[in-house]
This record gives C-alpha cells, sequence and structure tokens, in this order.
C-alpha cells in the first residue's frame, strides 16, 4: 500500500534556527524553501533528496503539535508521512482493519498545499503519529 516516505514532519518553536540547521548544515538547498500557513502553524518546506522535510512552528496554543512541543522541547519528531496512491482506499484499508484516525485528520483532510492526507491515532500506531498522503496534490490549493 505505502509507497515510499512522502515527507518528515518537525515541529519547532523557532523557525528561523532550525531552517538553518537543515540549509546551512545539512544541506537543503535554500532556493528550495516553500512556506505555507496551515491555520494553526507556519511551515517550511525543504527537499533533501528525494524526501521533503516539512518544518513547522504551531502559533495555536490549543493545537496538537504545540502541546507535543511543551511535552518534548523542540525541535521534534512530529510524523512520518508515507506515499499512497489512492488516499480513499488506504482510508478504507485501515477502517476495515479497525485502525482510528487522529481527530479530525479522517479521510477527506487536505493541507493547504492540495494533498489529500490521512493521519492514523497514535494510540494505534505505538505511538508513532503516521500520516498517509496522496503522491500528488489533489486540489489545487495556489501553493
Amino acid at each position: 500500500m505505502f509507497k515510499k516516505i512522502h515527507h518528515v514532519g518537525l515541529i519547532t518553536d523557532d523557525m528561523e534556527r532550525t531552517v538553518k540547521l537543515f540549509t546551512e548544515k545539512l544541506g537543503c538547498e535554500p532556493n528550495r524553501v516553500q512556506v505555507a500557513d496551515t491555520g494553526w502553524a507556519h511551515a517550511t518546506f525543504l527537499r533533501m533528496g528525494d524526501v521533503e522535510i516539512e518544518i513547522m512552528q504551531p502559533y495555536d496554543p490549543n493545537n496538537h503539535y504545540t502541546k507535543m512541543l511543551q511535552r518534548n522541547g523542540g525541535p521534534c519528531l512530529s510524523h512520518i508521512a508515507l506515499s499512497v496512491p489512492d488516499t480513499g482506499a488506504a482510508g478504507k484499508h485501515f477502517a476495515d482493519k479497525g485502525v482510528k484516525f487522529l481527530d479530525g485528520f479522517g479521510p477527506g483532510t487536505y493541507t493547504p498545499r492540495g494533498y489529500e492526507i490521512i493521519f492514523l491515532d497514535p494510540s494505534e500506531t505505538e505511538g508513532i503519529v503516521i500520516q498517509a498522503a496522496s503522491d500528488v496534490p489533489a486540489k489545487d490549493m495556489g501553493y
């Protein structure tokens, strides 16, 4: 079902410092930076080889990523996104297996860049936040 790693999501309390780490020390090219606002966090997207790195700095005090930063400090891993060719079929597969979705992130959820996503409930995945993401954007969101 999963084809490859779609992206790795990180959360930080200092976007500039974390982006500098990945661009200046780890080799991501700054001209590949893409910035988006999710409605609860600012996100910067970098590419390293075939894998995209999503760095988010939450600003909504009630968001689960803000609470994760408060618990773990930052930056820290927020999720691993795995690529699927058909998000609807993946959602059905997980539902048929009894796997729950993270509240508000079941089938039919889209990112600001137009990818359809599903977050599996970490209580079902050994505490690891796993996202199933469409291979290509399903909607043109203007990014």
